[in-house]
């Protein structure tokens, strides 16, 4: 029976796209409850931008009409579970100004990108928390169906995906062409490379890592060339953490390429110049 409760992350409500058509939404992640409350991220963290809100997707039987975008808290009406995989977990792809210099953003993975301010204002894909009675103009344009939005909504184009996450702009191939190596094609990948582990968000115990003496990249007791720096980890001692601590340990800023770098590291994980 559908019921009103405090949402979490898996749980389920529908959301009714036209009279009779309903579409299925799922809660990928609950910022505060997840993040920010357990203090599993910094102070600086990206996702500190989106406190106070959920991560959803919004499908159409098997098919994902939005893959993930960030959405004020609202009442819903949870009317089922379905577990979240943190492997598969999504987050928009956005570009915002962090001090005076262009920064692309994908969940907890902010990278100084080689923009101008006046290139990355008119990609305009900043990031962005949708109020929840965005859900249906977004998901209607979403499916090619904007001449369907209501027209209270002035302008449909504020709906268009691509003004909220890059992977639906037309700049994407360009934006993935300028960070190039530094990322990985899929978000679980990326974040573990630079030592955000999604997988603590919804975890009750942290997990116990080992991680390059060089480029802090996690590793396996077996490693013998590390697969991110290269280099021979038996010449020097691994080091052990878990990967909460590891999220939360001080990065300092890759003297090439201006990445984040876990402290004390001597070899860059984006670009790979050695410090």
């Amino acid at each position: 029976m559908a019921k009103k409760m405090k949402p979490s992350a898996g749980d389920l409500f529908a959301i009714e796209l036209a009279p009779g058509e309903m579409l299925e939404a799922r809660i990928l992640l609950d910022v505060d409850a997840q993040c920010v409350v357990p203090r599993r991220i910094v102070d600086g963290s990206p996702l500190r931008f989106f406190e106070g809100s959920f991560l959803v997707e919004i499908s159409r039987g098997d098919e994902l009409v939005l893959p993930g975008v960030f959405v004020q808290a609202d009442t819903w009406t949870i009317t089922d579970r379905r577990t979240v995989d943190p492997g598969a977990l999504y987050f928009p792809q956005t570009l915002t100004l962090e001090g005076p210099r262009p920064h692309f953003s994908w969940g907890e993975v902010m990278l100084p990108i080689a923009l101008s301010v006046e290139e990355l204002r008119a990609i305009n894909s900043p990031p962005a928390i949708l109020p929840s009675v965005s859900l249906v103009p977004s998901s209607l344009y979403a499916l090619g169906r904007k001449g369907e939005i209501d027209a209270s909504f002035k302008d449909p184009e504020l709906f268009t995906p691509g003004r909220t996450d890059l992977q639906f702009s037309p700049h994407l191939a360009r934006i993935h062409s300028i960070l190039g190596e530094r990322i990985e094609s899929g978000y679980f990948e990326t974040a573990i490379r630079y030592g955000y582990d999604p997988r603590r968000f919804f975890e009750a115990s942290a997990r116990t890592l080992l991680l390059c003496p060089y480029c802090s990249a996690q590793i396996e007791t077996t490693t013998v060339a590390c697969g991110t720096c290269g280099l021979d980890v038996r010449n020097d001692a691994p080091f052990e953490t878990t990967n909460t601590e590891l999220a939360l340990i001080r990065r300092e800023k890759c003297k090439a390429c201006k990445g984040p770098m876990v402290e004390n590291s001597i070899i860059c994980v984006g670009c790979k110049t050695r410090q």
